[in-house]
């Protein structure tokens, strides 16, 4: 049984020839691509990176069940 609007030709791997998956090494290579352009766009190449500054006040201890939380935000 042949879809309509397509032939049979005898010794032809319909299934993988014509798959419709893109293989994950293309999707890599493509966003990859995307990410180059978009920092070329933006200037991003000749940005100066910083670090984040670290919160020195923060009280860290457990809660009741253990977990370590942070004290401020927890109200204990």
């Amino acid at each position: 049984m042949v879809a309509e609007g397509y032939t049979q030709v005898e010794g032809v791997d319909f299934d993988g020839t014509f798959a419709h998956l893109a293989r994950l090494e293309a999707i890599r290579l493509l966003l990859g691509l995307y990410a180059k352009n978009v920092v070329k766009k933006f200037g991003l190449e000749k940005a100066n990176p910083k670090r984040t500054p670290r919160a020195t006040d923060i009280k860290i201890g457990n809660n009741e069940d253990g977990i370590l939380v942070d004290q401020s935000l927890s109200g204990v």
